[in-house]
């Protein structure tokens, strides 16, 4: 792999130019957003000894004279905007930064982005260091890619989550569509089994790939997406759905949870409600079906894949996991998957479906199913 882990992480080397610049200019700091990601960002400026307090950026149309007290509007900033300033992009989606960089080169001297991965409203420093000490593992799985787009997926993600070098891995790998794609959309696929159902967002996005489908399992312990899920089937008319309010895991039992009616809710020992997990090798799924098992459960994807050991052997089905959430996934969870492939059924993929450091997706395939 060709791996830059010698080089200064870019994100540091910004923040030091957006301190010097800021204390020789005397000039303001400005954040674009005001969300959980922009706040991260300001403590991150902060940790780095940037000592300017934020002045948060809105969009026109959500900005109200009541924001006025830390806040502007984007019109204010464009027009207010003195090249002394810096502005530090703190929305989640770097296209949209390609963009307004774009349309706004001669006027926004100073125009920033600082790319992390962010879990539970936490920045995760990926270390070199890490990787470093895991080469071999990293490229063990590396190894078992199957084609020249995987490869080089995998080097500009870990290249773009240890050192901040983001550009090729959003411009050169990037694809739009996550789970149904060109890598499954000729397969023939029966079942969805949908382990962190969300909003049933993926349901949607498997019928319209897959409308000859014969049944969908939907695994979700948010009682409010459970609710969400149940308005989807009713105004999109689903048919054949099974909800399940449960988590998947490792064993069978009952763990805590942070319920917040989001994509990022999960199991977690500081979660104020409790839910029932099981075991998918306890769950009874046809026989005769051609499966396609979607996990992105918020972190907990390995301890689901245990959970699963003999379903994957028994049924072979087609896998997309989320690799994104720990800096281990891409070794543990391929080689995982390698260790109960003893009759070589699965091709290894991977692929990058973000507009930020998320949405890493390997993809297992099996062979026999082109």
């Amino acid at each position: 792999m060709k791996l830059l882990l010698e080089e200064q992480d870019k994100r540091q080397l910004k923040a030091r130019q957006i301190k010097e610049q800021l204390k020789e200019s005397g000039g303001k700091l400005y954040i674009w957003g005001k969300g959980i990601y922009a706040r991260i960002l300001a403590g991150y400026l902060k940790e780095e000894a940037v000592e300017a307090s934020p002045i948060w950026v809105l969009d026109d149309l959500y900005f109200t004279e009541k924001d006025r007290a830390d806040s502007v509007s984007v019109s204010d900033l464009i027009r207010d905007y003195s090249p002394s300033d810096v502005v530090v992009f703190g929305i989640y989606d770097y296209g949209k930064y390609v963009r307004l960089k774009e349309q706004y080169r001669d006027r926004l001297v100073h125009f920033y982005d600082l790319h992390f991965v962010v879990v539970y409203n936490t920045i995760v420093k990926w270390s070199p260091d890490f990787v470093r000490d895991k080469l071999a593992l990293y490229e063990e799985s590396f190894d078992m890619l199957c084609d020249e787009k995987s490869k080089k997926t995998m080097e500009a993600y870990l290249n773009a989550t240890t050192v901040g070098a983001f550009d090729e891995l959003y411009l050169d790998c990037r694809e739009e569509t996550a789970y149904f794609n060109e890598l499954t959309k000729d397969l023939k696929i029966d079942r969805l089994i949908d382990c962190g159902a969300f909003d049933g967002d993926s349901i949607h996005d498997f019928i319209a790939a897959f409308p000859a489908y014969k049944g969908i399992t939907a695994f979700e312990p948010d009682k409010k997406n459970v609710e969400k899920i149940r308005e989807r089937e009713k105004k999109e008319n689903i048919h054949d759905l099974t909800v399940i309010d449960k988590g998947v895991y490792s064993e069978t039992t009952t763990l805590f949870f942070r319920e917040e009616g989001k994509s990022s809710s999960h199991l977690s020992d500081s979660g104020s409600i409790k839910v029932d997990v099981t075991r998918m090798d306890e769950m009874e799924f046809p026989q005769d079906e051609r499966m396609l098992l979607k996990i992105d459960i918020e972190g907990s994807e390995m301890e689901a894949l245990k959970g699963a050991e003999e379903f994957i052997r028994r049924n072979h089905p087609c896998l997309t996991i989320c690799v994104y959430h720990k800096q281990e996934d891409l070794i543990t969870i391929p080689q995982f998957i390698h260790s109960l492939d003893t009759e070589n059924v699965y091709d290894h993929y991977l692929r990058y479906h973000g507009t930020d450091l998320a949405e890493l997706v390997f993809y297992a395939i099996p062979k026999g199913w082109k």
